[in-house]
C-alpha cells in the first residue's frame, strides 16, 4: 500500500481530503499534517510515496518544507497546492516539486497527479537513482541561450515564435517551459508540447520572471570527472536529433503537436545521461569506454553498471515533471521501439531513426550507438524510406560544426 502524506494549516482543507479521498483507504495509507514541523516528524517515523503540501503556511512555508524532504527523503513525489498564482514563487516551486495544483482542486484531478507520480516511481526500480532523480530540479543549460532569450525578451519587436526558437535549442529550459504550462495551477488540464503556446499562455512579462527565477540558462558546469563529450557534444548532438526527427514527421506528413513532440523527444532522449553522469561521473566514463569498444546497445552495460538505463532514466524525470506521454514514451523506448506497441510512425518512430542516423557521423563524436530496428520499421512499412530519410540529415550535419558556438 501506497503511503500519501498531505500537509496544510487549514484542518478544513485536511478534513476535506479525508472525506474526498475516502475511496481511496484501501489503495492508500494518508497521512494528515497541518504545519512543516509535524509532516518532518512523520518523515522521521515512515517511508512518503506522494507528499502534498501547501505553499503559504505560516512557519515553515511550502517551499521550505520541500527543501527539506529533498535533504531527507528525495525519492517520494512532490507535489504543491497553491491559490496564488505567482510565477515567480512558482517558478521556486518548480525547482523543488514535481507537479502543480490549483486550489481548489477537483478530487480527480488530485487522484490522476497522485496516480501518475506513482506510475512514474515503477518506471524506475532502483531506489538509490530515483532518490538521486528526486535531487534534480534544474539540469545544466546553454549560455548562448540566456543570452539570446534575455535579448529577445529585452528588444521591442519580441515575439512567442522568436522566443521559442530560441528555447528550443535547449533541452533543460524546453522542459522547465513545458512543465509550466502543463500546470493546472495556469492552464487547466489540457497539455502542451508546443513552445510557442507555452510562452504565449505565460506572456512575455510572465517569461521574464520564469528566465530570472528558475535559473535554468547558468553556465553548463560539467560534473568533476565527467567525459569531455559531456560539455563539448550532448547538446549539440541532441539537437541535431531533434531537427531530424521533426524532418522526419514532415516528410511523413504529420503536423501541429505530432511534429513538436517529435522535435522535443528528439532533443531529451538521451536527457538520462546527465542523470548517470550525475550519479557517478567516474563509472559513467568506464561506461562510455565500454561502448566505443563494443559498439552495444548502452543500456545493456547501463543496467550492468547503474542498475538502470539512460531511457528509463530520462522518461523518468520528464514523467515526474508531466512533460507530454508521446514525448515520454519515445524518450524510453527510442532505443527499443518495438516494445512501444505502436503500429504507425510517430515521434518514437522519428526519433529512434534520427538517433541511428546522427549517431553514424564523425562530427557527432557521440560515444553511444542506437542501431536501427529492422524488424520494427519492416513491420511498419517504412524500410525503403530510410535512404530518404539519410538525406534529410545530410544538410543538417553541414550546419553542425557552426552551433552553439
Amino acid at each position: 500500500m501506497k503511503t500519501i502524506l498531505f500537509v496544510d494549516d487549514d484542518s478544513n482543507i485536511l478534513s476535506g481530503f479525508k472525506r474526498s479521498l475516502r475511496k481511496k483507504r484501501d489503495q492508500w495509507s494518508m497521512l494528515f499534517a497541518e504545519d512543516g514541523d509535524q509532516a518532518l516528524e512523520v518523515f522521521s517515523n515512515q517511508h512518503i510515496d506522494v507528499l502534498v503540501t501547501d505553499m503559504q503556511m505560516p512557519g515553515m512555508s511550502g517551499d521550505q518544507l520541500l527543501e527539506r524532504v529533498i535533504d531527507i527523503a528525495p525519492a517520494t513525489a512532490r507535489i504543491v497546492m497553491t491559490g496564488y498564482a505567482d510565477l515567480a514563487k512558482l517558478a521556486r516551486a518548480s525547482e523543488l516539486a514535481h507537479r502543480f495544483l490549483s486550489k481548489p482542486c477537483p478530487t480527480e484531478q488530485l487522484v490522476a497527479a497522485i496516480e501518475e507520480l506513482l506510475f512514474s516511481q515503477h518506471i524506475v526500480h532502483n531506489d538509490r537513482v530515483r532518490e538521486l532523480m528526486g535531487k534534480i530540479g534544474k539540469l545544466p543549460s546553454l549560455p548562448t541561450v540566456y543570452y539570446e532569450v534575455s535579448n529577445a525578451i529585452d528588444s521591442d519587436d519580441a515575439s512567442a515564435d522568436q522566443i521559442a526558437s530560441i528555447i528550443k535549442q535547449d533541452g533543460a529550459m524546453s522542459a522547465k517551459v513545458l512543465q509550466l504550462a502543463n500546470s493546472p495551477l495556469f492552464f487547466g488540464s489540457h497539455r502542451v508540447s508546443n513552445i510557442s503556446e507555452a510562452i504565449t499562455r505565460f506572456g512575455l512579462a510572465q517569461l521574464r520572471q520564469l528566465v530570472l527565477q528558475c535559473s535554468l540558462f547558468q553556465c553548463f558546469e560539467p560534473v568533476d570527472g565527467a567525459p569531455d563529450f559531456i560539455e563539448s557534444s550532448f547538446w549539440k548532438y541532441s539537437l541535431a536529433v531533434a531537427e531530424l526527427a521533426k524532418k522526419i514527421s514532415q516528410l511523413e506528413g504529420q503536423r501541429g503537436d505530432l511534429l513538436d513532440e517529435a522535435y522535443i523527444a528528439g532533443l531529451m532522449h538521451d536527457i538520462g545521461y546527465l542523470v548517470l553522469v550525475s550519479y557517478n561521473p567516474q563509472l559513467f566514463g568506464e561506461l562510455c569506454d565500454l561502448n566505443v569498444r563494443t559498439n552495444e546497445n548502452p543500456a545493456v552495460f547501463e543496467q550492468q553498471m547503474f542498475e538502470v538505463s539512460h531511457d528509463e532514466a530520462g522518461a523518468y524525470l520528464l514523467d515526474m515533471w508531466k512533460i507530454p506521454t508521446p514525448v515520454v514514451e519515445a524518450v524510453y523506448h527510442h532505443h527499443q521501439p518495438h516494445k512501444s506497441g505502436c503500429s504507425a510512425v510517430n515521434a518514437t518512430t522519428a526519433v529512434h531513426v534520427a538517433a541511428a542516423i546522427i549517431c553514424e557521423y564523425e562530427e557527432a563524436k557521440w560515444p553511444f550507438t542506437t542501431c536501427l530496428d529492422m524488424p520494427y520499421l519492416e513491420a511498419l512499412g517504412v524500410v525503403d524510406k530510410i535512404d530518404v530519410w539519410r538525406e534529410l540529415a545530410e544538410p543538417i550535419m553541414e550546419k553542425y560544426p557552426q552551433w552553439l558556438q
